[in-house]
């Protein structure tokens, strides 16, 4: 908590948000733990080429690129960048910032790299225009690079030709973006200020304070006694109606837009076999799942995202709750019961970024058990599920969300046979193909129908199983406006962007 001596100052130049976890770096480029603070943090000091409206059907909207030519039918994309972008520390930002960004990247395999894995050839045209050339035609190309923080730009002149993974930049980070580094307090807060020289215009907040406050129900209460202006973490379906209720407090739901789901390790046995995740998925009942994270939040039967018009149809259903099919199902893979009536143990892993996951993770459990299916269940932080789930694979089933929309493009990072962030060991050389025609056309009606087969073979195969829709459910002070969600801001800025945030012209002055 700041001293009671600290300065006085005026609603309009402090903004404070509320972190679940410290950071360890800022340069998600290199690394991500998602879910720290460092990617909080650095959403605020980077831009990327363009930004994804993560709301609607995946609209790509100028950041650091004013304007980009798509070439060759998807195979090559020109950006022309803007003139107006300098670093934090006062040097032009230029085409050589964004080739040394992605191209080593790419070279060393670091985070950004599932996103970029796409690019064959990157090409400085002149000082303001850059030429990337892809391995093959990519309709959805735009939209990885507007997802997340992972493709920021980084500074040249602080990364070319070092050692990323001891770069002095990556804890005292220097970026293009509307707020500029000024402190960290290990474990406690970190400070940035305004950046005056920002090429939007300087944001509202002259102070941007990112807080760490592991409790949630600290940092809620925090963010009732106006200590606190955003929480990063989610607030729990059951307390929306209260905090919604607090004066000064609003409270933004939103169905998401990505999938919450059952993921298996198919390099495991059982889960390998077809029949045992088909019996898992008739198991389950989505309904009470969903009563359990969120009524508000829609329950989901398809494979694929509803509200992406143009590509789902209302087909490809995924089986319907039924528990005399699984037992069949079980039986035919081999799965007898032992004396105490138990088929088989498993491991079910969780990220603690999304609290909810762990209650729904949890009730799985109680809906497997009357098959013979004993699930442990393990809530990771981001730093072990990165080592535990996506390095070493050390799970049975995962109930997790995210990698999914608007654009399903991104489904070949996470479910094809070679993709960068398939971390279920899922392979079907049919799927791929369907993923590559639909990426090689431009137009969406041309990419739709591609989509739409593989999505049939999904959910077949069901290497997940979805539950419902990852809700959002952030709550914030009314005393500001502008936020990602606000009208006019909405689909403009990344979600997690403060750079638009100001005082309501009601808004009152405040203590710090």
């Amino acid at each position: 908590m700041p001293s009671s001596h600290a300065p006085q100052y005026r609603l309009g130049s402090h903004l404070v948000v509320a972190l679940n976890h410290d950071a360890r770096l800022f340069n998600e480029v290199y690394r991500n733990w998602l879910g720290h603070g460092g990617y909080f943090v650095a959403n605020n000091l980077f831009n990327r080429l363009v930004v994804l409206d993560i709301f609607g059907d995946g609209a790509v909207s100028p950041d650091l690129a004013a304007r980009w030519d798509v070439l060759e039918d998807g195979r090559t994309y020109r950006f022309h960048l803007r003139r107006d972008v300098v670093w934090h520390d006062g040097a032009p930002f230029t085409a050589r910032d964004v080739a040394v960004t992605y191209g080593t990247a790419l070279e060393h395999g670091y985070a950004a790299a599932a996103w970029l894995d796409d690019i064959r050839e990157i090409s400085v045209l002149d000082d303001h225009t850059i030429e990337l050339r892809l391995h093959a035609p990519n309709g959805g190309f735009l939209a990885r690079l507007g997802m997340f923080v992972y493709t920021s730009i980084l500074p040249a002149h602080h990364y070319q030709g070092t050692d990323w993974a001891t770069n002095p930049t990556n804890l005292h980070p220097i970026g293009t973006g509307p707020y500029q580094f000024a402190a960290w307090e290990r474990g406690q807060q970190i400070e940035t200020t305004a950046n005056p020289r920002y090429f939007r215009g300087a944001p509202a907040a002259q102070r941007l304070t990112f807080r760490v406050v592991p409790d949630g129900d600290e940092a809620f209460g925090l963010l009732r006694a106006g200590a606190v202006d955003f929480c990063t973490r989610y607030a729990p379906c059951q307390d929306l109606a209260a905090l919604a209720a607090t004066p000064g407090v609003g409270v933004f739901v939103d169905p998401g837009n990505a999938l919450a789901h059952i993921g298996f390790n198919m390099r495991r046995a059982p889960w390998h076999d077809q029949r045992v995740r088909t019996a898992v998925a008739c198991a389950v009942d989505r309904a009470a799942l969903t009563r359990v994270v969120c009524p508000r939040t829609p329950a989901v039967d398809q494979a694929y995202l509803p509200q992406v018009g143009w590509v789902t149809d209302g087909a490809r259903r995924l089986p319907a709750h039924d528990l005399a099919r699984a037992e069949e199902l079980l039986t035919e893979a081999g799965l007898a019961r032992d004396a105490a009536g138990v088929r088989l143990r498993a491991r079910v892993v969780t990220r603690d970024v999304w609290h909810y996951w762990a209650r729904a993770a949890s009730l799985l459990g109680e809906q497997l058990r009357p098959l013979g299916i004993e699930l442990t269940v393990d809530q990771l932080s981001p730093t072990e599920w990165l080592a535990e789930v996506a390095d070493a694979g050390a799970f049975d089933l995962l109930v997790d969300s995210g990698d999914i929309g608007p654009d399903p493009s991104f489904l070949a990072l996470v479910l094809g046979s070679n993709g960068p962030r398939n971390m279920l060991g899922y392979s079907n050389p049919e799927v791929d193909t369907l993923f590559a025609q639909g990426r090689a056309a431009v137009e969406r009606a041309a990419r739709a129908p591609a989509y739409r087969a593989a999505l049939d073979i999904l959910a077949q195969e069901l290497p997940r199983v979805t539950l419902m829709q990852h809700p959002i459910h952030v709550a914030y002070r009314t005393d500001w406006a502008g936020w990602s969600w606000d009208e006019g801001v909405c689909g403009t800025l990344p979600f997690w962007s403060m750079e638009r945030v100001h005082p309501r012209p009601a808004a009152s002055g405040r203590a710090s």
